[in-house]
């Protein structure tokens, strides 16, 4: 399962929190969007100290799913019964199982054995530069992510 270390948003608190499952995304983020139509992340505030997970569990339809992205655009995915949302210090995430995939930052980095040899031709053969286990990310307190065109 995916065990998130929860901020206490200074107001005492926090602590572990395991949560199990099966998901069909997992998105970590430290800012709002993951791209320019894409908030994926609507209550994050830069140079918070946390990040924001998002949990799209598995389960939902197709159609739900469909209507679920076309919602990124403004936020309001977040209000779906299948999602799940976290403002976290820290994350431990372990894969639950050998299929799946890794991304940072938009590139394949790491892919379960049952799914490697599934991957679009650009990536049959080629090492990944992660391993696919687990991995724990912890936000460095008085970071700030900045964006220089």
């Amino acid at each position: 399962g995916t065990q998130i270390f929860e901020s206490s948003g200074g107001k005492g608190g926090g602590g572990w929190k395991v949560v199990d499952g099966s998901f069909l995304l997992v998105w970590a983020m430290t800012v709002t969007h993951a791209a320019t139509d894409l908030k994926v992340a609507p209550h994050k505030r830069m140079g918070d100290g946390s990040m924001d997970v998002v949990l799209i569990r598995d389960g939902a339809t197709r159609a739900q799913i469909t209507y679920l992205f076309l919602q990124l655009e403004h936020g309001t995915h977040v209000n779906a019964p299948y999602v799940e949302y976290y403002k976290v210090s820290e994350l431990i995430w372990e894969p639950n199982g050998s299929s799946g995939i890794i991304c940072i930052d938009g590139e394949l980095s790491a892919a379960g054995s049952e799914t490697q040899d599934r991957l679009p031709k650009m990536h049959l053969g080629k090492e990944l530069p992660m391993s696919y286990e687990k991995m724990h990310i912890k936000i460095q307190k008085g970071l700030l992510p900045t964006f220089v065109p």
